[in-house]
């Protein structure tokens, strides 16, 4: 387990220091991608069989007729298995990162067989005169559950994200409120240098002044 996530780039399995002896405990990356992600799926897998031998010798009843609730499990089942499949494909793509996403592109590979298996119970349950089951409720209770430890992963992953990007906006604007003022303010030098450009024509109309009252002199 400890290569797996070392090869996928994760953290180690388990840090007694971030589960335990902290202020805000928290679980391992790998943890959460391996344990909490195949804990229901393995759950499914280990008592199924079970399950359909036990459907499969009791008094056999009545098959229920195709309700509204059994649709409603089925579709959201499928719903499911769709975002799953695309998830799949998604990971696949990056064929250039495959060796660095295996922990993460078995999760959705496992989650896919897990709820196709669901369906056939299901289906079986329905055949079997079967309404709801104590199998398939805590396997959508393990899922839901081990699941909000990836989520808050995510969501915590999205908000550093916002903090960052205001962080980096708010020097800008900052520079952009100081040059406002400085933009409307007058030209300081441009004054200077009109004054400068007045007192060399004074000085040449003195200088000529003073030539001419010397050529006159002479004269």
């Amino acid at each position: 387990m400890e290569d797996l996530c070392r090869l996928s780039g994760l953290d180690s399995f388990w840090d007694w220091n971030l589960t335990w002896y902290t202020e805000r405990p928290d679980l391992t990356r790998c943890f959460q991608q391996t344990v909490l992600v195949w804990s229901p799926c393995i759950y499914l897998w280990t008592c199924s069989p079970l399950y359909l031998l036990y459907l499969q010798l009791r008094a056999p009843g009545p098959g229920l007729p195709l309700s509204c609730l059994c649709c409603v499990k089925t579709a959201v089942a499928a719903i499911l298995l769709c975002c799953c499949l695309v998830e799949l494909l998604y990971i696949y793509t990056l064929k250039e990162e495959m060796h660095h996403n295996l922990v993460f592109l078995l999760g959705p590979l496992l989650h896919i067989i897990s709820l196709v298996l669901a369906v056939c119970v299901i289906q079986v349950e329905r055949l079997k005169g079967v309404g709801s089951s104590l199998l398939l409720f805590f396997f959508w209770l393990l899922t839901v559950l081990c699941s909000m430890g990836p989520l808050k992963v995510a969501v915590e992953q999205v908000l550093t994200q916002r903090i960052s990007t205001d962080d980096e906006q708010h020097p800008v604007e900052e520079q952009v409120q100081q040059l406002l003022p400085h933009m409307f303010e007058p030209d300081s030098s441009s004054d200077d240098e009109n004054g400068a450009d007045e007192n060399d024509e004074e000085m040449r109309m003195r200088w000529r002044l003073d030539i001419d009252r010397l050529s006159e002199c002479r004269d």
